[in-house]
């Protein structure tokens, strides 16, 4: 289930929404033959390696869309 909310136009600085699969490489690998970018973060909690960090059961990487805003494909073992 989605629920989108009309309002005015605003920059997310963070996760506006996430999409399940069933295998994240395959996924990224994908995405990424058609252009996609996925974003590399080092911090405290999440560090990515190739695109994909994993956080205890989950894995997940994140991109931006045309307008920037940042969207996330997890995988939950």
């Amino acid at each position: 289930m989605i629920e989108l909310y009309e309002r005015g136009q605003t920059k997310a600085d963070h996760t506006v929404a996430t999409f399940e699969v069933g295998n994240i490489e395959s996924v990224v690998k994908n995405l990424k033959d058609k252009g996609v970018t996925f974003e590399e973060y080092d911090m405290p909690g999440i560090k990515t390696k190739n695109g994909i960090a994993t956080q205890g059961s989950v894995r997940a990487a994140w991109f931006k869309d045309t307008d920037q805003n940042i969207l996330c494909i997890h995988e939950s073992r």
